[in-house]
């Protein structure tokens, strides 16, 4: 079975696909295949070999990201599935509320409720608009950890698809 993921390392993306070959992993990062695997070493990180060189990583799981620490720099990676990070992208919300500029409607519809003032502090999956869309209500949430910067719309707005509803701070 394969995985098909878009990691963002910093400010750059990649497209990797993660095969399981016996007890190592085919990794495919932007078209170029490495073997990897994966161990404990003796002080508690984690030890990759990758291509037959070997590599000591030190991972720290938070808000959905990780700090990955090895040969002396530390990065900032987020790793989510790829065809998810498609559609958020195409709808404005990306993996974190922090790094979103703006959410967009889905849908068009009307606004039903604004959940949120500018100043607010939201939690990943928070409601932050309802629209109405085919005589359904529709919760759109937050992708991520982030503070409202600015909102777009009101209670009783009509909103085409990919009309900006709330802005994030940066």
């Amino acid at each position: 079975m394969k995985q098909h993921l878009l990691a963002r390392v910093e400010d750059s993306e990649y497209d990797i696909v993660v095969r399981r070959a016996g007890d190592d992993y085919l990794v495919t990062i932007d078209g170029s295949e490495r073997r990897v695997s994966l161990g404990d070493s003796a002080n508690g990180s984690s030890h990759a070999l990758i291509d037959n060189k070997s590599y000591q990583v030190d991972l720290k799981q938070h808000n959905g990201s990780w700090s990955v620490y090895t040969a002396g720099k530390s990065y900032n990676v987020t790793v989510q599935n790829f065809q998810l990070a498609q559609l958020r992208n195409r709808l404005g919300v990306n993996h974190s509320a922090t790094k979103t500029k703006n959410l967009k409607a889905p849908m068009p519809g009307l606004v039903l409720q604004v959940a949120v003032s500018v100043g607010d502090k939201v939690k990943a999956g928070d409601t932050v608009v309802v629209l109405e869309a085919m005589k359904m209500e529709n919760p759109i949430k937050s992708g991520g950890d982030g503070v409202v910067s600015k909102v777009h719309v009101s209670a009783k707005d009509s909103v085409e698809k990919g009309s900006p509803l709330i802005e994030f701070a940066d």
